[in-house]
């Protein structure tokens, strides 16, 4: 599935007929505020956004977002290394106002796929005692929407400032239960038009 979503987001980009082709990357520091998980922090954010309009009032096209998130430590005698990757494939639409040149805003929505990677030792500084050791991946499907202010630098670089609302779900197996993770991610960074 999430292959397949990869190759329609290439694939609709190169085919598009747009008005003005104009693309814009930004990097960005992620902060994540879960439901349940409060001990990661970002690593890195990355941004993709391809515009099919770029003129006037009213703007749209697709966009990617990535965000690292690690929580890495020694947690009750267990030393813990755990990944989230967040992929975002969003449909968006930027608005412009005359009396705010250099603000836009961009209200945006759409799939989102979310994998977990954990190791952990357990009873680490323990050495009386078994140290155990557990390694566990986590994969979900969701959905997500956001909202992006940027502020341009000039006439190619930008300042963006992003809330998304991230739900993702994994239906229950014969091994697991279902498990729902919510999360409210917020990030600040810098990206530039090309």
């Amino acid at each position: 599935m999430k292959k397949q979503l990869i190759i329609l987001f290439i694939l609709t980009i190169f085919l598009a007929k747009a008005q003005e082709k104009k693309m814009s990357l930004s990097l960005s520091t992620p902060l994540l505020i879960a439901k349940y998980e409060t001990n990661y922090k970002g690593v890195a954010g990355l941004k993709y956004r391809y515009f099919f309009k770029n003129k006037g009032k009213y703007n749209y096209g697709l966009s990617f977002n990535f965000d690292y998130f690690q929580n890495k430590g020694i947690e009750k005698n267990a030393y813990k290394d755990q990944k989230f990757f967040y992929h975002n494939f969003n449909v968006f639409r930027k608005f412009t106002f005359k009396s705010f040149k250099k603000t836009s805003i961009t209200t945006t929505i759409g799939y989102t796929f979310l994998a977990s990677n954990a190791y952990a030792v357990y009873n680490y500084q323990m050495l009386n005692e078994q140290i155990d050791t557990t390694r566990s991946h986590y994969k979900s499907n969701g959905f997500n929407t956001g909202l992006t202010a940027d502020y341009m630098l000039g006439n190619t670089f930008f300042i963006t400032g992003t809330y998304k609302y991230n739900y993702a779900a994994k239906p229950a197996t014969e091994n697991c239960s279902a498990v729902t993770f919510e999360a409210n991610l917020f990030s600040l960074g810098l990206g530039f038009y090309f």
